[in-house]
């Protein structure tokens, strides 16, 4: 037994691939310390998140952020999104999205981005911009 548990643990030092057994066994192990560290009563009070607007943080994520900033909090290239969204009616603000501004430099996103993709970023935005949705990812909040 001792020789068994010398050369399991030779196998991790040196990066050796271990059996398929033995590794499915230590990653249970670790995740079953890892989800009894959360709180039962904070995993339910999470609160939830729709598609559309985890959706809508992806694509933000992806196409926006650069210039409108992480959370859609501004920079000096792109106006705080979270006020836009206040002034401007629906239709404008997806109209932005899909045609651009190009006196501002904002490209024409038409070619990249569906109605729907658009229509989460809002979702996304408007939900920031209402305080329903904190900073960060959401679904980590």
């Amino acid at each position: 037994m001792l020789q068994r548990f010398t050369t399991f643990r030779r196998d991790l030092v040196t990066g050796r691939r271990l059996p398929f057994p033995i590794m499915l066994f230590t990653v249970l192990l670790i995740l079953s310390g890892a989800l009894q560290g959360i709180p039962e009563s904070k995993a339910q009070d999470a609160p939830q998140v729709s598609d559309v607007v985890m959706n809508g943080w992806r694509w933000f994520h992806v196409y926006c952020f650069r210039c409108h900033g992480i959370d859609a909090v501004g920079s000096q290239i792109g106006p705080n999104l979270r006020e836009s969204i206040k002034v401007l009616p629906h239709d404008e603000f997806i109209k932005v999205i899909r045609e651009g501004r190009p006196e501002k430099a904002m490209q024409a996103w038409n070619v990249l981005l569906d109605a729907s993709q658009m229509e989460d970023i809002y979702q996304y935005v408007l939900e920031r911009s209402t305080g329903r949705l904190k900073p960060g990812r959401p679904d980590e909040q």
